[in-house]
């Protein structure tokens, strides 16, 4: 077997492009993320109090990645999660990193190696819900490789079974609030 082309030359479902509103090291002070940072903080953390780990983001357009490649391996996204998937993601910019290695996550992060699915990536699905649009469920969706080396740590994406954007009548710079598991 060959040995693969180079990170770079290989098309990603996870974007690259992407950029938190603040461009480099985003703050909780930075104009993107005004009264956003006491949202977060004090229920993201998964030994905070004992209550649900909530992340608060604001909406940022992508690139379509993701819609791409959703689209391309739909029907294996859907038999592995279960439900139907939206060929397109939500880009939530957090006011701070996401951490894929977070030890309380890994219990439910689901593993899409891409033998399974066919594609070029493996890919880590976390089961969330949409507390600020109806407890909406979804999934945090990334590659394996932007897990672990992430360029923009601030960004996650969401896949659900419907577009989010436009069920939920979002826009760039709206908030919304996902529950992380285990939920109670």
């Amino acid at each position: 077997m060959a040995n693969p082309p180079r990170r770079a030359e290989r098309p990603c479902p996870k974007s690259s492009k992407l950029r938190s509103p603040a461009h480099s090291s985003p703050s909780p002070e930075s104009e993107a993320f005004v009264g956003l940072a006491a949202t977060v903080a004090p229920d993201s953390d998964p030994g905070a109090r004992g209550g649900p780990r909530l992340l608060t983001g604001r909406v940022q357009s992508g690139h379509g990645d993701a819609a791409r490649w959703l689209r391309t391996f739909n029907s294996a996204y859907s038999r592995k999660l279960g439900v139907p998937v939206y060929p397109g993601s939500l880009n939530l910019a957090l006011a701070q990193p996401f951490g894929w290695a977070e030890p309380a996550l890994q219990a439910d992060l689901i593993r899409f190696d891409r033998e399974e699915y066919g594609g070029e990536r493996d890919i880590l699905l976390l089961p969330c819900r949409l507390r600020s649009l109806g407890g909406e469920a979804a999934f945090l969706w990334t590659t394996t490789t932007a897990a672990h080396d992430p360029e923009d740590p601030w960004v996650v994406e969401v896949v659900a079974s419907l577009g989010l954007r436009a069920t939920y009548g979002l826009k760039d710079g709206d908030l919304v609030t996902l529950q992380l598991p285990p939920f109670r």
